[in-house]
């Protein structure tokens, strides 16, 4: 099996912000993840978003307009550990696809948390 590795992470400030939507606290890390790992987002294949009790769709909610969502999306929730699993389970993927066909770039997300990871 390939090795996937984390190429950048970034986080949105800690905080109670009613005010903010989640597009708002989500899209600046996001943004500074994929930049930060050289990416463009037509090159990831997939997103995984963890999330603790946010509601449904959450990760479909935090890339809107971000031109990430013509891609699959997966929505993760282990409680405390949900952004954790969500890096686990996408360096799983990425490191079984690498394996199967070639290289494979994925975003793992926490609400407010983003990290672009890549095997190769």
């Amino acid at each position: 099996m390939t090795t996937a590795y984390l190429r950048s992470a970034a986080l949105a400030p800690f905080g109670h912000t009613p005010e903010r939507s989640l597009e708002e606290l989500a899209h600046p890390p996001i943004m500074t993840a994929l930049r930060d790992a050289g990416l463009e987002p037509a090159a990831i294949d997939a997103v995984i978003g963890g999330s603790y009790a946010s509601g449904t769709l959450t990760a479909q909610r935090a890339i809107r307009g971000l031109g990430l969502s013509e891609r699959p999306v997966l929505n993760v929730e282990n409680a405390c550990a949900s952004s954790s699993a969500a890096a686990a389970l996408a360096a799983t993927a990425l490191a079984a696809t690498s394996a199967a066909a070639g290289a494979g770039t994925a975003v793992a997300a926490r609400t407010g948390a983003k990290a672009a990871a890549a095997a190769r």
